[in-house]
């Protein structure tokens, strides 16, 4: 069974290299790293079934977070995968390589991802819909510049609300979940063929608002497809927070006990002892 990983990493080498490394060996690994990471690409031009790509700056919430990953799927669908896994550069496979295609084998005809019609009670009054009913700016970063133009788009956001003047949305029921997907052939077929179709779909998405959780959900939920809600991520969210937690060595036991995939987020700097355990317990 042929498997490609599909990788958003913008930190961290010597973990992001921990996590290529187990991978490599098994799965072909397609890497984004943020153009404004420090980490160069030629780290990993020592793995034959590692490709590597620095194309856009993406900060959090912006419309190059739907690019980034977009870019990877066209790179590894175009190579006609059995199945193609999303994930972070903080994430962790949390069984071996073996259990993971040994999974993927006996559910290939299923896509799993968290999908979820909008509105989501979890996100918000509106349930979502503001992140693209509204207009947000494109992918600004700090500085004094920056300032004014999120205080500009901020002014018009207000005046949106003040007077109901939405964004025309596309005549479409529009899904949400976690950007961290597993999908199979099939779906990524799907995937490439709706937006070949449909060229303007994506640029809905460049004045919109985390919409790295809405674009893919969306066009998948378009087609006739298998899905499971279950996305197979052990993760650990805090009450009112916009990121998960970062994992330590107090989620071990129910990192290993879990029953899907992958895990995230971990971080070095935080705690490296969870990372060499985790890797260790899943060889």
């Amino acid at each position: 069974m042929r498997i490609a990983i599909l990788i958003l990493a913008h930190k961290n080498q010597h973990q992001l290299q921990l996590l290529v490394e187990r991978l490599q060996s098994d799965f072909d690994v397609y890497i984004h790293l943020d153009k404004k990471s420090d980490i160069s690409e030629n780290v990993f031009a020592q793995y034959p079934h590692v490709f590597c790509i620095k194309k856009y700056d993406v900060n959090w919430g912006s419309y190059n977070g739907v690019l980034a990953p977009l870019e990877l799927f066209k790179m590894a669908v175009e190579k006609d995968y059995d199945y193609y896994i999303h994930i972070s550069g903080q994430d962790l496979p949390v069984k071996s390589n073996k259990a993971i295609i040994d999974f993927l084998k006996k559910n290939k005809d299923v896509s799993f991802l968290d999908a979820y019609p909008l509105p989501r009670d979890i996100w918000g009054k509106d349930g979502g819909f503001g992140r693209i009913a509204y207009y947000w700016e494109y992918n600004i970063g700090t500085g004094f510049v920056n300032y004014l133009i999120k205080t500009g788009f901020r002014i018009v956001r207000k005046i949106q609300f003040a007077f109901n003047r939405k964004r025309k949305l596309p005549d479409i029921t529009l899904y949400g979940g976690a950007n961290w997907v597993n999908i199979n052939k099939e779906a990524g077929r799907y995937l490439l063929t709706y937006l070949n179709e449909h060229p303007e779909y994506i640029k809905l998405f460049k004045h919109s608002a985390n919409a790295d959780e809405i674009w893919l959900q969306t066009i998948l939920k378009t087609g006739d497809l298998n899905f499971n809600a279950d996305y197979l991520r052990y993760v650990v969210w805090s009450p009112g927070e916009v990121s998960p937690e970062i994992l330590t060595m107090k989620n071990l036991p129910d990192i290993l006990s879990y029953h899907g995939l992958f895990a995230r987020k971990f971080d070095e700097s935080v705690d490296e002892n969870v990372i060499r355990e985790v890797l260790n317990a899943t060889k």
